[in-house]
């Protein structure tokens, strides 16, 4: 189940939609093909809603003594020390830095420039193909020329070593 609907509530949906036209029928495949892919991106939908929802399920349960206890009441806040949270701040600013001087680097590059800012915005590789009117394999080499660069950029050979970096502060 995802939220509080059933399979038997995807495939109904799946259906009515193909009904009123909502969903296009791809007449090269077959009927539970079609329905299949909408099923797929009926729940896929709805886990993304249920897990950005906040709510959280538990089984009431008892404490020793038989009393109901409550596991969300009980639960110990997860806060950060101030040093915990003055190592992120300085964390996050390092890579406003390195986002910046990646950027800056690419001055003149409108496609670099365009991708970069999509990266930015959370836009995903296929979203970038669509968004800047490229394909995904142009997408992939772009991602590919940035890594390179940005390696270069920052003496590193990898992600990891970046990070790493980061996080000791050099």
């Amino acid at each position: 189940m995802v939220g509080d609907k059933t399979a038997k509530d995807f495939v109904a949906e799946a259906v009515r939609r193909l009904i009123v036209g909502q969903r296009a029928f791809d007449s090269s495949r077959p009927l539970l093909e079609n329905l299949n892919s909408i099923t797929d991106s009926l729940i896929s939908s709805d886990k993304k809603s249920s897990d950005r929802s906040g709510v959280v399920d538990y089984i009431e349960g008892a404490d020793e003594e038989g009393n109901p206890s409550d596991p969300i009441s009980l639960a110990t806040a997860l806060t950060l020390t101030p040093e915990e949270n003055l190592r992120g701040e300085e964390l996050r600013e390092d890579q406003r830095r390195c986002i910046k001087a990646v950027i800056a680097s690419f001055d003149g590059d409108d496609k670099m420039q365009s991708y970069l800012e999509a990266l930015s915005a959370g836009f995903k590789r296929s979203e970038i193909s669509d968004l800047m009117g490229i394909a995904a394999a142009e997408v992939d080499e772009l991602r590919r020329k940035l890594a390179k660069h940005a390696a270069k950029l920052f003496g590193v050979t990898d992600f990891e070593e970046l990070q790493r970096r980061l996080h000791e502060g050099n």
